[in-house]
């Protein structure tokens, strides 16, 4: 009996995890994609239409100030005397003010949607129906959690590039490549002129981008899991959860620059903001990890 037990002790330290979470990421990846991806689809959608209607700038980057150095526009319009041409113009200006708000709205909040879509997708596949099959296959509570955390990411790393796409899309008809390359070219003086590597910049602002965007899932899955051991006020408990570890965090950052200073300047402050939210992924997924692991209330 003992000897079974060490052959499969043996068994599972030598094993590849690497397989087993790349299933979870590619199951995951695949449910979160048949709401996301449409969601998505719409945004790029509504930024390629108003591209697609807007006029160039150039049109409005000529004559529009008067021998004063003062702006004049005047706005006549009368449907009995308007041209056909006219008429079509104001139809296809109220069409893109139309498109311009519903792309603002929904371009303003489908981060926000991403985490609600992919905290309900967690909440659901971990503590629901589905973890009842999930949690008797072969995989550990680790694979299980870091499948969906990577799933999670690459969700957040893909909204942020549908994004930026779609606001590109925006400014399809006014060349935006070059106001985008003499934008970065004057950041670049910029960062230069305080003696600091761009490469190292844009190396710690993506790093910042990496640690923050896991530090709100891990965020999502702890208050999910705490909120599970009290089945009877899970919307208390995760607020009351939420709410603590928030103080916790804003109490963690006060500490370090209490004993850091505060005139570090905006390079150093970011560095040991990353390092303390980093430090708080790790308690977020050892709370987590510890409350699957004990079985705590996830009948």
């Amino acid at each position: 009996m003992l000897n079974e037990e060490i052959i499969e002790n043996t068994e599972n330290f030598k094993r590849n995890p690497f397989e087993r979470i790349g299933k979870v990421f590619k199951y995951e990846f695949i449910h979160a994609s048949k709401t996301l991806i449409p969601l998505y689809a719409v945004l790029l959608l509504l930024g390629l239409l108003i591209g697609l209607l807007s006029n160039p700038l150039s049109q409005y980057t000529n004559n529009i100030f008067d021998e004063e150095n003062s702006f004049h526009y005047e706005f006549n319009y009368d449907s009995r005397t308007a041209t056909p041409e006219q008429n079509l113009a104001i139809k296809k200006s109220v069409i893109l003010v139309g498109l311009t708000i519903a792309f603002t709205i929904f371009a303003t909040a489908i981060f926000i949607i991403t985490i609600v879509v992919l905290a309900r997708r967690f909440k659901k596949s971990m503590l629901e129906d589905e973890a009842y099959l999930n949690l008797t296959l072969p995989v550990t509570i680790g694979e299980h959690l870091w499948g969906r955390f990577l799933s999670d990411l690459a969700w957040i790393f893909i909204c942020f590039l549908v994004f930026t796409a779609s606001f590109s899309l925006c400014l399809i008809r006014n060349h935006s490549l070059p106001w985008i390359t003499d934008g970065l070219s004057k950041l670049n003086y910029m960062i230069k002129e305080n003696n600091y590597s761009p490469v190292l910049f844009y190396f710690q602002m993506a790093l910042s981008y990496l640690v923050n965007s896991s530090l709100i899932i891990l965020f999502v899955f702890s208050i999910n899991s705490i909120a599970h051991i009290n089945p009877k006020h899970q919307t208390l408990t995760k607020i009351i959860s939420a709410v603590v570890l928030i103080i916790i965090a804003s109490k963690a950052d006060q500490l370090v620059f209490r004993f850091t200073g505060e005139d570090l300047g905006f390079i150093k402050t970011l560095w040991i903001s990353t390092a303390v939210n980093f430090v708080l992924c790790t308690g977020c997924f050892g709370i987590t990890h510890f409350i699957f692991t004990k079985n705590l209330n996830l009948e």
